[in-house]
């Protein structure tokens, strides 16, 4: 059977890319921020109504951390441009640019490394922490940036860590499965 790209949880990741455009449009209002924080919402929204009306599929998978990750990174690279941030805070995002390819990778079949595609706390956090950055950055208190960046730092290592901890996992798996 194929799977609906047009469904409700779909439509509120896809609904984060204008929320995304209009935050930075906004940025520094009062409507600005609710909408930041209304896109902040669907992002657990989606999963919750994609698992209660059992409409999770292996497409809103791929499609909410994508959706995900191009919300906080349209919002930060303005924010990153305006507040003349370090350019250091961009590896950032390097986990998002790397998650995103290599989930779009995946979906249309480009490559199939053996890794299962899931939520993992570890990226549960680290969207915390970017959500947390991104409303930080919101306000522009030069004071609150430093905090925020130190945060990003953090969130780094915390995906490093966990990638290097999935890969070597996966390869353990792999060693197994060849016997």
């Amino acid at each position: 059977m194929k799977e609906r790209v047009l469904s409700v949880p779909n439509l509120f990741s896809f609904s984060r890319l204008p929320l995304a455009f209009l935050v930075v449009w906004l940025l520094g209002t009062q409507l600005g921020l609710f909408l930041l924080m209304v896109g902040i919402l669907t992002d657990g929204i989606d999963g919750y109504v994609a698992r209660a009306t059992g409409r999770t599929s292996k497409m809103g998978a791929i499609i909410d951390p994508v959706f995900d990750r191009l919300f906080v990174l349209i919002i930060f690279l303005s924010a990153y441009e305006l507040y003349d941030f370090p350019a250091y805070s961009l590896l950032f995002f390097l986990r998002d640019v790397i998650s995103s390819v290599a989930s779009l990778f995946h979906w249309f079949g480009l490559y199939t490394l053996p890794i299962e595609f899931k939520a993992r706390m570890s990226g549960k956090i680290i969207t915390c922490i970017q959500f947390a950055t991104l409303i930080i950055v919101f306000f522009g208190d030069v004071n609150l940036l430093g905090i925020a960046i130190f945060w990003l730092n953090i969130s780094f290592v915390v995906w490093v860590i966990d990638t290097i901890v999935v890969l070597h996992k996966s390869s353990m798996q792999n060693c197994g499965r060849g016997m």
